[in-house]
């Protein structure tokens, strides 16, 4: 790792081999404050990690994985749909990683709730009912299509 030009700056600027990695971890959902520690010794003060984990994402290098690990396409580049589809992947992720590190036993309140919502959520994506209302709204919707079939005239029968 090489270190930025500002003789005071002692956050290292990364290598495209480095930053690749560091693309990697936060799109697999890992929050920017932690991926920072994979970079720095173990005594690095928590002030400098989270100045770390502000600025490093910015990085040309790992602006520039983003995009190429992502398709390829500059997020003001993409069409609406593609901005949402990336977003929820990548919100979809944050939640899976969060789910992964957190012991269900252990979690209290806030974080239980979170644990919660975000295995909920996961469901419904597994599932394919993300986004399509409740169970009941569903179950609506498919009654009303149905009924909407057998009003229809049946073709070819006479």
């Amino acid at each position: 790792m090489k270190t930025l030009p500002k003789p005071s700056n002692p956050i290292p600027l990364l290598s495209p081999e480095e930053a690749d990695q560091f693309a990697l971890l936060l799109l697999a959902g890992m929050p920017a404050l932690i991926v920072v520690k994979c970079f720095f010794p173990p005594s690095t003060s928590e002030g400098l990690l989270k100045a770390a984990a502000q600025e490093m994402p910015k990085q040309p290098t790992v602006q520039a994985a983003l995009v190429r690990l992502t398709g390829g396409t500059p997020w003001q580049r993409l069409r609406p749909e593609e901005r949402l589809e990336l977003a929820l992947k990548k919100h979809y992720a944050e939640m899976a990683y969060f789910l992964w590190t957190q012991n269900y036993q252990e979690a209290q309140g806030a974080d239980k709730a979170k644990a919660d919502t975000c295995r909920a959520a996961l469901e419904a994506k597994l599932a394919g009912t993300a986004g399509k209302g409740n169970a009941l709204e569903r179950l609506y919707e498919e009654l009303v299509q149905k009924q909407r079939m057998a009003m229809l005239p049946k073709v070819g029968k006479a």
